[in-house]
C-alpha cells in the first residue's frame, strides 16, 4: 500500500510538472548546468521517495505508478532532460538499494534519498567502451577488510551532483569470462574524482559526467547484490526496466507534441494527423503491455524485445510528426525546436545495439525455419 492513494500521488506529480517544469520550460531546456531550483522544489514536494518503502519515508509506489509519473512529467512539462533527472533519482535506489542492498545500507541511505537530500548515479559505461561487457575494464580487488576500485566511468546521469555511485567493476573471471560486481562508492571516497565526461548538447538540464577511481578503498559491506553476478542482475535488469518505464515517458512527449500540432496543422494535412493519432494509439497499447509486465518480475530479455518493438513503431510515428511540423513558424532555438532535437537524439542513442538485437532475432528465426 502507498501512503497516499494513486490518484492523489499522480495529481501531485501533475501539479509539480505544471508549476516547476511547464512554466519554466523555455529556461530548463536550454539550461546546461544543474537546475538547482527545480531540485529544491522536488525535494520540498515530498515526491523524492516515490518508489521507496514507507519505513524509509517513501511513498511505496510500484513501477506502474513510476511509469505513469514519467509520462505526466513529459506530457505536462515537455522537458525530457528534467524528466530524466528526476526519474533516475526515483528508479536507481529502488532497483539497487531497496531491493538488493543490506538493511544496514538501506537504513544509511534511503531516508536521505526519500527526503531528496542525497542522490545516486549508476556508473557502468566507460570512455570508448560504452556498456559493452567485453570492453569494460574498471576493476575491483579484495584487500584486507576492503575492496579497492580502479577505473574510469562516463555518461553518468546525475553524475555531477551524485552523493554516491553504484560502480560496476570486474571482480574476477569465471570460465574465461569477466565476472562483474556492483559497489556503493561515496563521492567523498579518497581516490574518487568527478570528471567532466563527454559533454552532451541535449537533454538539458539533466547533468551528465564521469568519475575517475584511483585506488578507492570501500568497506566490504558496500558490495551490492551477489558478488560476480552484477552484469546479469544489475546492468541487464536495469536497462530492461529503465527502457520499459521510459516507453511511457516517450509517449508523453508525443502526446505533448500532438497538442501543439492540433493548433498549427492545416485542414489539408488532416489525413496525416489522423494517421499519427492511430499510430499513437498503437504505441499506447504497447506501453500498457510493457508496464503491466513490470509487476511480474519478467525476464529482462522479454522486456527488451517489447521495448525494441515499441522503438520500431515510435520512429516512423515521430518521422511523420516531424514532417507536419511548421518549421517556418518556429524559431530554431524555440522550446519546441529544442524538444524535437532532444527526441531525435534520444532515439539515436543505442541504435547500434538495437540493430544488433534485430540481427540476433532475425538469425534466431532463420535457424528455426
Amino acid at each position: 500500500m502507498t501512503t497516499k492513494n494513486t490518484p492523489e500521488i499522480l495529481e501531485q506529480i501533475h501539479l509539480f510538472a505544471s508549476q516547476h517544469i511547464r512554466e519554466k520550460q523555455d529556461q530548463l531546456i536550454r539550461q546546461e548546468d544543474f537546475a538547482q531550483d527545480l531540485w529544491n522544489a522536488f525535494r520540498e514536494s515530498g515526491l523524492a521517495g516515490l518508489c521507496l518503502p514507507e519505513e524509509f519515508g517513501g511513498l511505496n509506489a510500484n513501477l506502474n505508478i513510476l511509469a505513469e509519473a514519467v509520462y505526466i512529467l513529459n506530457r505536462v512539462g515537455g522537458v525530457p532532460g528534467a524528466t530524466m533527472c528526476l526519474s533516475s533519482h526515483w528508479l536507481i535506489p529502488y532497483l539497487h538499494i531497496a531491493r538488493n542492498a543490506s538493511h544496514e545500507i538501506q537504513q544509511m541511505l534511503l531516508p536521505e534519498i526519500a527526503a531528496g537530500k542525497k542522490t545516486l548515479s549508476v556508473a557502468i559505461s566507460e570512455p570508448g567502451a560504452g556498456a559493452h561487457p567485453k570492453k569494460l575494464s574498471s576493476s575491483a580487488t579484495r584487500t584486507p577488510g576492503n575492496f579497492r576500485l580502479n577505473g574510469e566511468k562516463a555518461f553518468l546521469t546525475n553524475g555531477p551532483v551524485a552523493d554516491y555511485f553504484l560502480v560496476l567493476a570486474i571482480s574476477g573471471e569465471e570460465e574465461l569470462r569477466k565476472a562483474f560486481s556492483l559497489y556503493l562508492v561515496s563521492a567523498e571516497t579518497t581516490g574518487l574524482s568527478k570528471t567532466p565526461g563527454i559533454p552532451l548538447d541535449f537533454l538539458h538540464p539533466c547533468p551528465h559526467g564521469g568519475i575517475s577511481l584511483q585506488d578507492c578503498d570501500i568497506p566490504l559491506n558496500h558490495l551490492i547484490g551477489e558478488e560476480g553476478k552484477a552484469f546479469e542482475q544489475t546492468s541487464l535488469v536495469m536497462r530492461a526496466v529503465e527502457d520499459a518505464v521510459h516507453t511511457k515517458a516517450q509517449l508523453g512527449l508525443l502526446d505533448y507534441i500532438l497538442d501543439e500540432l492540433k493548433t498549427t496543422t492545416s485542414p489539408s494535412d488532416a489525413t496525416a494527423l489522423g494517421e499519427i493519432a492511430l499510430q499513437m494509439d498503437l504505441l499506447s497499447l504497447q506501453c500498457a503491455k510493457v508496464t503491466d509486465l513490470l509487476q511480474n518480475n519478467p525476464d529482462p530479455a522479454v522486456l527488451s524485445r517489447l521495448y525494441l518493438g515499441f522503438k520500431q513503431h515510435f520512429k516512423p510515428c515521430f518521422e511523420k510528426i516531424s514532417k507536419l511540423r511548421q518549421i517556418d513558424r518556429e524559431a530554431e532555438d524555440s522550446h519546441l525546436s529544442l524538444l524535437y532535437r532532444d527526441i531525435g537524439k534520444l532515439n539515436a542513442i543505442a541504435q547500434s545495439a538495437h540493430k544488433a538485437q534485430l540481427n540476433k532475432l532475425g538469425l534466431t528465426l532463420l535457424r528455426k525455419a
